[in-house]
């Protein structure tokens, strides 16, 4: 997952970055963090990579959705968050 974070302030700024993913049910199955030293007026970012260990996929008639909740620290306060739905699907090559 990317993170891009603006720092609209005159000086560099260190933030923490909190991604947390949950299941449809509100258990944590995965998550990262990861500090972002930003220059004064630029944009900094992160990738993050995080594994799902025996995911359920969406498929039509099973619309299964998790939440991935990000949040964005400078020192202890909150500063950004988001939250987003995504599902889990699969591809299959199609044989004709």
């Amino acid at each position: 997952m990317d993170v891009a974070i603006q720092n609209g302030s005159k000086e560099a700024t260190r933030v923490f970055v909190e991604i947390v993913v949950k299941d449809a049910e509100g258990t944590v199955v995965t998550g990262a963090e990861a500090g972002i030293e930003i220059t004064a007026g630029e944009q900094g970012s992160t990738e993050q990579w995080m594994n799902l260990k025996r995911p359920r996929y969406w498929t039509p008639e099973s619309p299964y959705l998790y939440t991935v909740h990000t949040v964005v620290l400078l020192g202890s306060d909150i500063v950004d968050s988001s939250e987003l739905s995504f599902g889990v699907g699969s591809a299959a090559p199609v044989v004709e």
